[in-house]
């Protein structure tokens, strides 16, 4: 009998810790997921949250050519293809609120997350006028509070067909792709598949600093594999999740070379999900 109430005594003592320790699991999981999946799900200024905690994550697309591809001389006479070196920088600040902070001229303290997602993407002209962009990333992430560090992947296709409705140039973009991450440190592995679609129309045509400029407003829509769950920044946990998204887009009309970003812009939009809006700052084209 009294070895049953000391039985009984540490069950009591120990099963809020244990409760505790799933709970830190969880949380520690569904943050590798948050910034492991940010190259993908948002090339830009985006916030995820977590149980109780804010993920801000800048991302910055960068852009090799090894392989160079002129997409306004196209001749179909000749063999024309390209090969690129993509690499995206993902910067993650905890507990950081930019609608609060940068208006007081605040910044981050200190970088949470990095990940640096290197890949390679083959160019291969169809016609004219549409172009299909094959591509395969492999790189890594970590996470300096938790001290562990994720095998970052994906792979899949872009499609971009370029058309015009009256004097206004429209771009019809789709990728379809599959994204994951492992986690040795804490025996986790996840992946999604989505299904992108974009349309730019330039607006307005224009030079700046010898080059020439173009204001754009564009659509998208995403679709998500129930193998996605992430908390967004409602607290919300969605699955299956279908969003939109409408904004505008500002910089050069030609890819710039000899520069890291292939075509410098800077592009506002906002994302709905379930009456849910998300504000999106981003650096380069606004899809893909």
């Amino acid at each position: 009998m009294k070895i049953s109430i000391i039985w009984l005594f540490v069950a009591i003592l120990y099963f809020p810790a244990i409760l505790a320790e799933e709970a830190i699991t969880t949380q520690q999981v569904q943050v590798e997921q948050n910034y492991s999946y940010s190259p993908y799900l948002g090339a830009g200024i985006y916030g995820s949250r977590t149980d109780d905690r804010s993920i801000f994550v800048l991302n910055v697309p960068l852009s090799f050519d090894l392989v160079k591809y002129d997409e306004y001389t196209f001749d179909p006479q000749e063999s024309n293809w390209g090969l690129k070196l993509n690499t995206t920088i993902s910067a993650g600040f905890f507990d950081y609120d930019p609608e609060q902070s940068l208006p007081e001229l605040e910044l981050p303290s200190g970088i949470g997350t990095l990940v640096v997602l290197p890949g390679l993407e083959y160019i291969a002209p169809i016609t004219d006028s549409w172009r299909l962009h094959p591509f395969a990333d492999l790189g890594v992430g970590r996470n300096f509070d938790a001290k562990t560090n994720n095998l970052i992947y994906g792979f899949g296709i872009k499609s971009y067909y370029h058309f015009d409705i009256g004097n206004f140039p429209f771009l019809l973009g789709n990728r379809l792709y599959q994204a994951g991450f492992h986690n040795r440190t804490l025996d986790v592995s996840n992946s999604f598949a989505a299904f992108e679609t974009g349309l730019n129309m330039t607006v307005v045509r224009g030079s700046m600093w010898g080059r020439e400029t173009d204001l754009g407003l564009y659509y998208m829509n995403f679709i998500f594999s129930d193998d996605l769950s992430l908390t967004d920044v409602s607290d919300k946990v969605d699955s299956l999740n279908i969003q939109n998204e409408v904004g505008f887009t500002f910089g050069a009309s030609r890819p710039v070379e000899h520069t890291l970003i292939g075509r410098p812009r800077i592009g506002l939009g906002v994302r709905f999900d379930n009456g849910e809006r998300l504000y999106r700052l981003f650096l380069g084209f606004p899809f893909f």
